[in-house]
């Protein structure tokens, strides 16, 4: 027979605050169970509404027709499988030293790392692995969306393709061994023995992080990869884990630390992007955090200066005309598949699934990630309560921490169902990708800029001496002074309304919502 860890928690909307203009749900239930099946047959039976994660392919196939049609489904392309690579000390001699042993590193090769583009066949992913619910992907950017074959053809110069090359990847792996063995430090001691590359007179093995509470995907992409590793003459250590465990030691250890190479990793949609600056910054970029080591001080981190560079001038705005934001984009995307600390592999189906019955209309839900908070907040269900279910993997739900104020806290997809309830914005996206405004408007701007003699974009707009800015250092707002020009200057009108204890909104929560991140 088979168990499910349930975890139960419950959002009560406050009649009072949302009578009016709140959720259609009076009530939402946020439930767990650690099988995807017994989730969605959970869902068809009526034991939950919906379910907020989505169901693989190879599982939502392998249902029995008399439950799926007990279902409504949702399908978009709103996952993606990517593989993370810790490329420490990415610089000759490429050898790593921990507690007096000293190991070699290939994936601080730059050459074997890109390489896994063409080792890998998507195509073969796609259909073997995914049960044909899935495609190839090559970039930050989901195929199909709005704009995303403005950086999808980057992939196409680099001469990626869904079958790949696997000869191409074995023979660039071999070369670059083969120089790496040159080195003085390496001489005498990276040599090719029979079957693998040969270190201090042991095989040159990589640690691979496989998320085994995936068994039906991970699990079988990264016994699949390792195989082909193997292969190419590296030998793989396959460290079998759960995704608790598989994120902290990818994601919060240092990369020093050397105790993987190589992680499994699966990534929600996010949000429906039409801009993409958001995911170029997130994935090929040391700015937020998701390159390895985290920006965490004190650890080794990757850091690509010029990707950085390219990625924030779209980001920031410091552009004068489309034409170059798509410019800066598309050269962060070329160093960002050339840095290969990332190796994005396919996008998959999700089949986010909810109760036929239970509902009066369809949910809103985003074209780029599924279900979201608009779905929550409008889903009509007939009794104006909705039992919601979350997957959650044996050993652990939340793989951030549960903490508003911490520098991680709330920022995976688990935890966010719950907490983007209860958190207001100023401006939102449309299903479409679109922004819009939520509780702040545009009343009117300006923009007036140029570029000086260097090419540096200059504003040409007045900023007011008495303008306060915050300075997280003296913990005071301090007036900016006179001379200060800036790009672009906006008014803005706010909704205001009450807190859920009844009071009302202010400026000052206004200003404090935007020093309290700076501290």
């Amino acid at each position: 027979m088979k168990k499910a860890l349930t975890f139960l928690l419950v959002i009560i909307v406050a009649a009072a605050a949302f009578a009016v203009n709140g959720g259609y749900p009076d009530k939402i239930y946020f439930s767990v169970k650690n099988q995807e099946e017994i989730a969605a047959r959970d869902v068809a039976e009526g034991v939950s509404d919906v379910f907020l994660q989505s169901v693989p392919g190879s599982i939502f196939y392998g249902l029995d027709k008399s439950i799926r049609d007990k279902l409504d489904v949702y399908s978009v392309p709103a996952g993606s499988w990517a593989l993370f690579v810790n490329n420490i000390p990415n610089v000759a001699p490429y050898q790593v030293t921990v507690n007096d042993t000293t190991y070699f590193n290939p994936m601080a090769i730059q050459q074997v790392r890109f390489a896994l583009n063409y080792l890998i066949n998507r195509k073969y992913v796609v259909d073997e692995i995914q049960s044909g619910a899935a495609q190839p992907r090559y970039t930050q950017a989901t195929v199909g969306q709005p704009n995303a074959y403005k950086i999808n053809l980057v992939a196409d110069k680099f001469g990626f393709t869904p079958e790949g090359n696997q000869e191409k990847a074995f023979q660039m792996i071999d070369e670059a061994m083969a120089e790496a063995a040159k080195d003085p430090a390496n001489k005498g001691r990276l040599v090719k023995g029979n079957q693998f590359w040969m270190f201090d007179g042991e095989p040159v093995t990589i640690k691979f992080i496989i998320r085994v509470d995936d068994p039906e995907g991970r699990l079988k992409l990264g016994n699949y990869v390792s195989d082909l590793i193997e292969a190419s003459g590296i030998k793989v250590e396959r460290l079998l884990y759960e995704r608790s465990k598989a994120s902290n030691i990818a994601y919060y250890e240092d990369p020093a630390l050397y105790n993987w190479n190589i992680y499994t990793e699966g990534w929600g949609g996010g949000d429906t992007y039409v801009w993409w600056y958001t995911s170029t910054m997130q994935y090929y970029t040391s700015l937020w955090g998701f390159q390895p080591g985290g920006a965490t001080e004190g650890w080794w981190n990757f850091v690509d200066e010029e990707a950085d560079y390219y990625a924030n001038k779209a980001y920031t705005g410091k552009v004068l005309t489309e034409e170059e934001y798509w410019d800066c984009l598309v050269k962060a995307t070329e160093l960002g598949l050339q840095d290969a600390t990332r190796i994005f592999v396919t996008d998959e189906m999700s089949f986010f699934v909810a109760n036929k019955d239970r509902f009066t209309e369809r949910m809103p839900y985003g074209l780029g990630n599924g279900l979201n908070r608009l779905s929550t907040e409008n889903a009509k269900v007939k009794d104006n309560i909705l039992r919601t279910v979350q997957f959650a993997a044996k050993g652990g739900l939340f793989m951030s921490t549960w903490d508003p104020v911490g520098a991680d806290g709330f920022s995976d997809l688990y935890s966010g169902f719950i907490t983007d309830l209860v958190f207001d914005r100023t401006f939102t996206n449309s299903p479409f990708g679109e922004s819009v405004p939520l509780r702040a408007y545009v009343i009117s701007t300006d923009n007036k800029v140029e570029k000086d003699a260097e090419g540096n974009l200059v504003g040409l707009l007045d900023v007011p001496a008495d303008a306060v800015n915050y300075n997280h250092v003296t913990k005071s707002w301090e007036p900016v002074g006179e001379g200060v020009k800036a790009f672009t200057t906006t008014t803005a009108g706010y909704k205001w309304g009450k807190w859920h204890h009844g009071r009302d909104f202010n400026m000052d929560d206004i200003i404090y919502a935007q020093a309290f991140p700076a501290d």
